[in-house]
């Protein structure tokens, strides 16, 4: 009698239906009574294919005693069964903690399968791969579902996927078997296993060529935004408090820092709070700022990898489209998120997730871990509204990117969390906690295309740096002052005698006297009287000089509000008018319904380029900004991703 040896498998690959190698099968005997059934399973696991190499298939049954739990590293076997085995095959930790999915073949000459159990392979998988076998056999490529391994004769079948857990099949029938291990996804059918599919599963070709033009604007865009946020004073705060912490492994670039390393969650941290510094970073619909929560995150994890597995351009670029797309699907799951937020501020919640999908991504983690990734990002998300409009706001966009990359490192190294993060669970909150009205819906896995979010909807880029409600009050203010020029030839605000501002109810930018820079980024009623007084709006308008002037304040106390019915906290709905009634009684009216810039009238390349240079102009020379600009342009043809952060 042969020896008795365990074997603990660490992962299992996809297989098709086409032809079994001997030297590939691990043969997993059930010896019930009654029973003539076996499984076959291909493992992906390179020790264990070695020695199949050297012996061929391998009977074997689980490594563990009947009815007790799954043995997942050796040294529970060791502990269960003891000197019952004559030798244990070590492989370290195997991943795989989620029952198998055991599925009944005997009636599959009919077409029809059936399920004893639903484990870590869901029902749409297997499936899927049962159709792919059909259509292999009508083209006569197999016959009923079977490939056989020695090509001799076909018999009847009966087998379970599974992974790593025996299942029934007709002993006749031991080595045709319709073999099909599937890669690890998510335990059920559920919400959360179709974003961890999509992760794992989403290629480049699914990239059309708007999302690729979009998304690269986006970079673009969130590269120069953090590059003039590394001069402000909440930047540095942050830089300083990072380089007081020990890291070992600094090894990630720094906005407008040459030669400054930190590790690549703090780098990814400061850099986050870098792009909200000033609130120029983009804005989506529903609202959220997709750019400044995954950007760092990615650029931090792409040189956190060993040369020999550095993303390339490509690469990455597929991995922030990942990470916009899961927050913009997560927003779709909600009406209240459609709105200008009330409870929590977006990014911190949705792109803590996005962050981490992106570095899932990146890091290229199988299905599993990304369905955990999302789980453990959840419970490092949320912000509360409360903290707009001071310097904790950029603070919560620094803490989305750093945390997501943090839950895809932890998931990485094999922490686990809830399957059912996405899902409505009655009475066991998961992403429902952030909404009122949560109503999750699946992702499907491309198959030949998938239509991105971004494809259907851009985002926002902003000209001048605030909350983005902003720009329809500057706009409609200049409109009206250009009015009051042409009636007087000149802007004098002493033949003013009342401004009158239509804008939406939103409590945390209805600011009448705001006393510092963000609260300032955050007013309707500093920045239309701002926009009055000087004719546009910059960098330098939220500087404590230009916030306390005598006549800013003088326009300011003659400031109303009206908040019209039909003017929607929404940034595809809202407008903003401003009313300037004269002194002489006239009134003069100036409104914006789509600002240059918005998703309905979106900055021609040459605007976003001025825009950039403007930006990166105040931390690197001209050529380091040409160069940027170049790179991202290309980033598809960029052999190595971390170049880009290298160069920042």
């Amino acid at each position: 009698m042969g020896k008795k040896v365990a074997i603990v498998l660490s992962g299992c690959r996809v297989y098709d239906g086409s032809e079994i190698h001997e030297s590939s099968a691990v043969l997993v005997h059930l010896s019930r009574e009654g029973a003539q059934s076996i499984a076959i399973r291909i493992p992906d696991c390179s020790v264990t294919t070695h020695l199949i190499d050297l012996v061929g298939p391998i009977a074997v049954t689980s490594a563990n005693p009947t009815g007790e739990a799954d043995t997942t590293h050796h040294n529970q076997v060791y502990a269960k069964l003891g000197d019952k085995v004559d030798a244990v095959l070590c492989d370290g930790p195997s991943p795989e903690n989620i029952a198998s999915t055991v599925v009944d073949c005997t009636k599959i000459e009919s077409g029809n399968i059936g399920f004893y159990r639903v484990g870590i392979v869901p029902k749409s998988q297997v499936l899927q791969i049962l159709e792919q076998v059909q259509r292999k056999h009508i083209q006569g490529h197999t016959n009923g579902g079977v490939t056989m391994v020695s090509q001799k004769k076909q018999q009847h079948l009966s087998h379970a996927i599974s992974n790593g857990i025996h299942a029934a099949s007709p002993e006749e029938s031991a080595l045709t078997s319709f073999t099909n291990v599937l890669e690890k996804t998510a335990a059920e059918e559920t919400v959360t296993s179709s974003f961890a599919s999509f992760i794992h599963g989403v290629r480049p070709e699914h990239l059309s060529e708007v999302v690729r033009y979009r998304s690269k604007r986006m970079i673009l865009d969130g590269i120069g935004v953090g590059l003039v946020g590394s001069t402000t004073r909440v930047f540095n705060i942050a830089l300083r408090y990072c380089q007081q912490l020990y890291a070992s492994n600094a090894v990630s670039s720094v906005y407008g820092r040459k030669g400054l390393k930190l590790s690549p969650t703090l780098a990814a941290f400061t850099n986050g709070i870098a792009a909200h510094s000033m609130d120029f970073d983009d804005t989506w619909h529903p609202a959220t700022h997709p750019s400044g929560s995954v950007l760092p995150a990615l650029l931090a994890a792409s040189q956190m990898l060993p040369p020999s597995s550095k993303p390339n351009g490509l690469d990455f670029l597929l991995a922030f489209n990942v990470g916009t797309e899961v927050q913009g699907r997560l927003m779709h799951f909600s009406t209240e998120a459609h709105n200008i937020p009330k409870r929590f501020h977006p990014p911190p919640v949705v792109g803590t997730m996005g962050s981490a999908a992106a570095t899932a991504k990146l890091l290229s983690l199988n299905v599993t871990q990304c369905a955990h990734v999302l789980a453990l990002a959840a419970s490092l998300a949320g912000a509360p509204m409360a903290n707009a409009a001071t310097q904790a706001k950029p603070l919560q966009i620094g803490n989305a990117t750093r945390l997501g990359l943090e839950a895809a490192l932890l998931a990485a190294r094999g922490m686990e969390a809830s399957p059912l993060i996405l899902d409505d669970i009655p009475g066991c909150s998961g992403s429902s906690a952030f909404y009122g009205d949560y109503r999750p819906k699946p992702l499907p896995l491309p198959a030949n295309s998938h239509e991105c979010l971004l494809e259907k909807q851009d985002v926002a880029f902003k000209h001048f740096p605030a909350h983005l409600g902003m720009h329809w009050i500057v706009d409609a203010a200049v409109s009206a002052r250009n009015l009051l020029i042409n009636c007087s030839s000149s802007f004098s605000p002493s033949l003013i005698c009342a401004i009158l501002l239509r804008i939406p109810v939103s409590k945390y930018i209805n600011r009448p006297f705001p006393e510092s820079e963000h609260q300032a980024r955050h007013s309707f009623q500093f920045n239309a009287c701002t926009a009055l007084l000087d004719g546009e709006m910059g960098l330098n308008s939220f500087t404590d000089g230009c916030i306390h002037r005598q006549e800013l304040m003088e326009l300011l106390a003659k400031v109303l509000v009206e908040h019209p019915e039909d003017n929607i906290a929404n940034f595809d709905k809202m407008y903003g008018e401003v009313a300037l009634v004269l002194e002489n009684g006239d009134v003069l009216t100036g409104r914006c319904d789509t600002f240059y810039g918005h998703w309905r009238k979106p900055l021609s390349r040459e605007s976003l380029l001025k825009k950039f240079r403007s930006n990166a102009c105040h931390v690197l020379p001209e050529d380091k900004v040409n160069s940027i600009i170049m790179t991202v342009e290309n980033l598809e043809n960029l052999p190595d991703s971390s170049q880009l952060a290298s160069s920042l």
